[in-house]
């Protein structure tokens, strides 16, 4: 990952997501959305076509890929001036930690699926101008007794660390209002 890393993070409903978009619209390039979420139910599906719609209906519209396993498959689609939007983060891992019914949520499985996301966020910050990522924040809760939740915190949050270790900015979102947690020029 090369420093066009871009990290926001929140919880549900912060604005995380409209700030990404808003920050990827400042960039001249092409604008890809790689969509992380399944429709599991009516009102996912719902919220799903009403996102896409949106991104179709603005003044730059975007070029959605519904990807919600295995991002690194989309690195090849893109070039150097491309900026890339993957939301969302807690999605992705929840879909690779639970894709296999009855997978194991071993240390093992998260940190496969922890490799395997990263390689994909390298493969894809190499191809491109800029690459953000949205994800929840799981932990302001607190860690969950249950096992496999706590696995899956545990994964989230580990992940978390990698791609801001790899990141040039870092921002929380809170009521709308983001906030930078890291800016690397100034590390």
């Amino acid at each position: 990952m090369e420093g066009n890393i871009v990290f926001i993070s929140g919880g549900a409903r912060s604005g995380k997501s409209t700030f990404a978009e808003q920050l990827a619209q400042r960039y001249q390039g092409d604008l890809h959305y790689i969509a992380t979420a399944r429709a599991t139910d009516e009102e996912m599906d719902v919220r799903i076509q009403r996102h896409q719609q949106e991104r179709q209906c603005g003044e730059r519209p975007w070029t959605t890929w519904e990807c919600p396993v295995d991002i690194h498959s989309l690195a090849h689609k893109f070039h150097p001036l491309d900026i890339v939007l993957i939301d969302c983060m807690t999605i992705l891992v929840a879909n690779e930690l639970f894709r296999h019914e009855g997978a194991n949520q071993s240390e093992q499985s998260s940190s496969r699926v922890i490799l395997s996301i990263k390689k994909g966020i390298e493969a894809i910050a190499r191809k491109v101008q800029l690459l953000i990522i949205v994800s929840n924040e799981v932990l302001y809760d607190g860690v969950s007794n249950d096992p496999v939740v706590h696995t899956y915190q545990q994964t989230v949050g580990r992940l978390h660390q990698e791609i801001v270790k790899r990141s040039r900015y870092a921002y929380t979102v809170e009521a709308g209002v983001p906030i930078l947690m890291k800016d690397e020029r100034h590390i």
